[in-house]
């Protein structure tokens, strides 16, 4: 008896990906991450669902506004090293030890800058005691940021799995506090040192991760030989994540000036569940980014351009699943999880919400620059993004509050990650092919090209 075609199809795709060692690395290391990303967003989320209705309005909006600053402030830690660094770990440049030792050294020089500069801020602008004392806590968490060079290390090697064991491990333990906290009718201030307690227990365990399973060589002692390169690259990659995260959290420092606590609060829990599916195009872009990287120059431009079509296809794909059903629920899911304290969080929701589908757009299209080389029109793209973010805030906040600056980020978001492709004549055939991906439900041959995709991908890693 004939075995029917759909099943013959089945057997066909498991012959070929066990025969591809490569794409069941990188489909592993997928997994990975999205299993943590879902984990830790699940123990998270009730853990800060509890919290939230603990602190009211008022408390939880000087908790985000403190940690929407010092992430601000962050920006400058990172130096826009995280994917050079990774690009040239995947691309062996130069020995691996000298890569991390270089850019481990940068780290802990931009990391001190930053907490420096927090804390002036915190001293000058802020003239409440509990909010000045809240964000100089948040900004002891940067001085352990530079750890996160051990995970570049291991997602240049698509091994994402120690990484995300460590970090697991951090957030059980912090969420346990928090929970402890909550009991004990703890103050703001204890729950803004739980903030450091996390960011101390990852930097343990992706250090430990890397000495127990990393390449073996030392780490010490630290080195700026190349580090004039690595800046180079990144340079515009640092303007890039600082205007992201200017216009990610700059409506909530804005709302914060502009309005009163409780508005933060209550615009920071809409927020929050529009961010919390941020994490599946981050995770995604993540584990193919080695990928994307050595498919430039490794396959014909026809491949290479309807792998990125693909690319863009399943972004879309997840983000009109997450955004019409969030929008629909909006209203009862805001009641049930957190209360009446905080209803007028769901309008702001059913217009947050659809930023999503930019963000994801806008992570693979970033990836496709990378490999391209071209970090300076992202830097102009975000910057713009920024300011339009600034400046519609600006406009809308004083009239239209917590939905004014939803409307702000939507409108921002999509200027930086699609309508900005019509400013460079180059990235004219990008802004089609996402185009094309806005259009994909009505486009049925997307899926074929989805598949195609990832079994090239898989040939190409192999």
């Amino acid at each position: 008896m004939l075995a029917p075609p759909r099943h013959k199809a089945i057997a066909s795709i498991k012959r070929i990906l066990i025969k591809q060692p490569a794409f069941v690395s990188i489909l592993s290391n997928t997994s990975w991450l999205l299993v943590e990303r879902v984990g830790n967003l699940v123990v998270r989320f009730f853990v800060s669902v509890w919290v939230i209705r603990y602190l009211g309005p008022t408390d939880y909006g000087i908790y985000s506004y403190a940690i929407s600053l010092t992430a601000i402030i962050a920006g400058i830690a990172t130096l826009g090293l995280d994917s050079i660094v990774v690009r040239d770990l995947s691309r062996d440049v130069a020995p691996a030890r000298h890569i991390v030792t270089t850019a481990l050294t940068l780290y802990i020089v931009g990391a001190v800058v930053a907490t420096a500069v927090t804390v002036i801020i915190a001293l000058v602008t802020e003239n409440d005691n509990v909010t000045r004392l809240a964000v100089m806590i948040a900004s002891a968490q940067l001085l352990f940021q530079p750890a996160n060079v051990f995970d570049l290390w291991f997602q240049a090697r698509i091994k994402s799995k120690y990484p995300v064991i460590a970090r697991s491990i951090a957030t059980i333990a912090s969420s346990a506090l928090q929970i402890i906290l909550v009991v004990r009718q703890a103050s703001l201030t204890a729950f803004m040192w739980v903030v450091v307690a996390h960011a101390v227990f990852t930097a343990l365990g992706l250090y430990s991760s890397f000495r127990l399973r990393g390449p073996g060589f030392s780490i010490w002692p630290l080195r700026l030989t190349g580090a004039k390169a690595l800046l180079h690259d990144a340079w515009p990659l640092l303007i890039v994540n600082l205007s992201i995260l200017v216009y990610v959290k700059i409506d909530q420092i804005m709302l914060g000036n502009m309005a009163d606590s409780s508005l933060v609060g209550e615009y920071s829990v809409a927020i929050r569940l529009s961010e919390i599916w941020y994490f599946v195009p981050v995770a995604i872009g993540t584990s193919l980014l080695p990928g994307v990287v050595r498919a430039r120059t490794g396959v014909s431009a026809v491949t290479y351009r309807d792998r990125m079509q693909a690319f863009y296809d399943v972004m879309a794909i997840i983000s009109y699943v997450v955004a019409i059903p969030m929008t629909l629920l909006a209203a009862p899911l805001i009641n049930l999880l957190f209360g009446g304290e905080y209803q007028n969080a769901a309008e702001v929701l059913k217009i947050h919400i659809w930023a999503f589908i930019f963000v994801s757009l806008g992570v693979a299209r970033g990836r496709w620059l990378i490999a391209e080389g071209l970090m300076k029109f992202s830097m102009f793209a975000t910057v713009l993004g920024a300011l339009v973010n600034v400046a519609m805030n600006v406009w809308l906040i004083p009239n239209y509050g917590g939905t004014g600056a939803a409307w702000a980020t939507l409108v921002s978001y999509a200027v930086s990650g699609y309508f900005s492709c019509l400013l460079h004549r180059p990235l004219l055939p990008v802004f089609v092919q996402m185009t094309k991906s806005l259009f994909v439900p009505l486009r049925l041959a997307a899926f074929a090209r989805q598949i195609r995709f990832l079994i090239d991908d898989r040939r190409h890693n192999t």
